[in-house]
């Protein structure tokens, strides 16, 4: 079976490259972008051709710090502005989401191990509160002395 000859051609009805033979009653007026032999390399350039007309979004996974110094991360469709720090960029939306997940739930454990840690110097120097102090130099000087004399394994 000899290969037939085909083209693809703009369809401006539908916005789309569509691919025809080249002898078809059924092409679209317009200029023809691609002229080859083989069902399969034409297929093969109409997808090229589509791809390259209409460009895929990108989805950002960026990380800003909120106004209490906390590390936030969002998810920008296209370009994110200068001044967000942008951590990956991905061509569809779920695999950003599932980034920006696994983000999050690091960064929730970073923080309960950082508060386990305070509160496990706060019940070692004999602090008795809910609430975690802001520690002062005087009390990183203690603290680093503990850990030094190995008073404190924490």
């Amino acid at each position: 079976m000899p290969e037939e000859n085909y083209v693809i051609v703009l369809d401006k009805d539908r916005d789309f490259c569509r691919l025809f033979r080249s002898n078809s009653e059924d092409v679209p007026a317009g200029e023809i972008l691609w002229s080859g032999m083989g069902l399969r390399c034409g297929y093969d350039a109409m997808i090229r051709l589509n791809k390259e007309r209409k460009p895929v979004e990108i989805y950002s996974v960026c990380s800003t710090k909120s106004k209490k110094g906390r590390e936030v991360f969002k998810l920008i469709k296209g370009q994110p502005k200068k001044e967000i720090h942008v951590i990956s960029i991905h061509a569809e939306y779920k695999p950003a989401r599932d980034e920006i997940k696994r983000l999050t739930e690091e960064r929730n454990a970073a923080e309960e191990a950082e508060k386990a840690h305070a509160r496990a110097i706060m019940k070692r120097v004999g602090i008795h509160s809910k609430r975690i102090p802001k520690w002062t130099a005087r009390d990183l000087e203690y603290i680093a002395w503990l850990k030094e004399t190995g008073k404190m394994a924490a």
